[in-house]
């Protein structure tokens, strides 16, 4: 039982590693956009930024599903074709739905 507890809080810990790591791409992305100037009273506290800016809907989807059972892997660790043979096998084995298939291979093939 207890290393059920551990197992589960070592997940949630993975999961929030990875929607940081989402959250500061985006973050990022978000900021390379910017065309506004630089002075200090243009500047948001980061904070905002990324509370005014979601994590995709996609990209939850994948690091709650993926990441109940599993380390999360770079989505370009494989291919997009290979990410689809390993989602739909996974779909049956973790019991995802349609929409979530199809949101985790959305995130995949955008994230490579």
């Amino acid at each position: 039982m207890m290393e059920d507890a551990m197992s589960q809080n070592t997940n949630k810990g993975r999961l929030l590693s990875t929607l940081a790591i989402i959250g500061a791409i985006g973050f990022g992305a978000a900021g390379c956009e910017s065309t506004s100037t630089s002075s200090s009273s243009n500047r948001s506290n980061p904070s905002q930024l990324e509370a005014q800016k979601p994590v995709p809907d996609e990209a939850r989807v994948w690091a709650e599903n993926c990441g109940r059972c599993h380390n999360l892997r770079s989505p370009n660790e494989f291919s997009y074709d290979q990410w689809e043979v390993i989602v739909n096998h996974m779909r049956v084995r973790a019991t995802l739905t349609a929409d979530e298939t199809r949101a985790i291979l959305s995130f995949l093939k955008a994230a490579q």
